[in-house]
């Protein structure tokens, strides 16, 4: 395990979507412990000061994830027309939340991926800088 993925990363989360596509994530908001992995996402909606680190990364198999810098109503309207809006047992009262993913949503993600490889396709609305 390399030691620099073990260390916790403090930063200020910008409103964001976070899938992991290999490993587990744990991230700390104050005294609130948040973890989530290969069939979880990660919704931020407001800019939050969290720690966070992947846990139990190696060499073989690396933490791997996608997060999409988006605003909190491009973020609601995903969930919106994806149907993953939150169900009342989530905390997502701080602005962040992590919830199950569904076959829409990763059939979703699975395209904007496929696109990273021609980026000419993507047009206008800057996703490909925002994948990076």
């Amino acid at each position: 395990m390399s030691e620099r993925n073990s260390l916790p990363i403090c930063r200020i989360q910008k409103p964001s979507l976070c899938i992991v596509a290999q490993g587990e994530k744990v991230i700390m908001l104050r005294d609130e412990r948040y973890q989530y992995g290969v069939s979880d996402y990660l919704a931020v909606s407001l800019d939050v000061p969290i720690t966070g680190r992947a846990t139990q990364p190696s060499p073989e198999s690396p933490y791997l994830a996608i997060r999409l810098d988006l605003e909190a109503s491009q973020i609601f309207q995903i969930m919106k027309e994806t149907e993953l809006l939150p169900d009342s047992t989530n905390r997502y009262h701080r602005g962040l939340f992590v919830g199950k993913m569904n076959n829409a949503l990763l059939d979703a993600v699975v395209r904007l991926v496929g696109l990273l490889e021609t980026p000419k396709d993507i047009l206008g609305v800057g996703i490909a800088d925002q994948m990076q």
